[in-house]
């Protein structure tokens, strides 16, 4: 599963550049995320911790955190 390989290695290279795996599990649409809270939980905690990102993979990092919504954290009043 993408997410395992993400959480080794989040800036794992697919065919176009490093960290294009992340983009492209990034521009999953929002109902998958929905339907698959934990995994958008591990996301989150996957992209959250990232800096200096190729300029396509932090704006989908950017529109993923928005779209996402405030993490578990935020909602229990702790971050």
């Amino acid at each position: 599963m993408a997410i395992e390989v993400l959480r080794a290695d989040p800036a794992a290279e697919g065919d176009l550049y490093a960290g294009d795996l992340l983009a492209a599990v990034l521009t999953t649409g929002p109902d998958s995320w929905i339907e698959w809270p934990a995994l958008r939980h591990q996301l989150r905690s996957i992209v959250s911790e990232l800096d200096d990102l190729p300029a396509p993979v932090r704006a989908a990092v950017d529109r993923f955190l928005a779209a996402a919504g405030p993490g578990p954290e935020c909602r229990s009043g702790r971050g």
